[in-house]
């Protein structure tokens, strides 16, 4: 549906992504599709799903939804920096911690540390204090 960019389904994904009672796989799925419809207006309901969401699935599906956003439109960079920075500061679950500065590396360009193992990209690879270390002085320039 993504590569459609169907509105239709793109309002479908809304529709679906905020309904609790739904499987989390669809839900997953409709961040997905959010992210390769949407635009930055979409942003704020996914940095949303990546505060208060309590699905670790769902949590990454939205940081992936906001790197395809970005990759779609790069003019929205500072934009996204600032909401991930938002989330980093606010989250306190390390596995969530270490992707948010995999997404902050990707989007920013820069080497902060942490970066997604070629062969499965559940896998993150990097030194975690070395790489919070060098979040928190790049975060603090924005």
């Amino acid at each position: 549906m993504g590569k459609l960019r169907c509105e239709y389904a793109l309002s479908l994904a809304f529709s679906y992504v905020h309904n609790d009672n739904d499987y989390d796989y669809i839900r997953e799925v409709c961040l997905y599709v959010i992210g390769w419809i949407g635009d930055s207006s979409c942003l704020p309901l996914i940095k949303d799903k990546l505060t208060n969401e309590n699905n670790l699935k769902i949590k990454i599906a939205a940081g992936s939804a906001m790197r395809q956003i970005f990759w779609r439109s790069p003019n929205c960079q500072y934009e996204v920096l600032c909401l991930l920075k938002d989330v980093y500061y606010s989250e306190n679950a390390e596995s969530i911690k270490w992707r948010l500065i995999e997404l902050i590396s990707t989007i920013s360009g820069k080497n902060l540390g942490m970066k997604e193992s070629k062969n499965d990209p559940e896998i993150l690879i990097g030194d975690i204090d070395k790489a919070i270390i060098k979040t928190n002085k790049f975060l603090a320039t924005i």
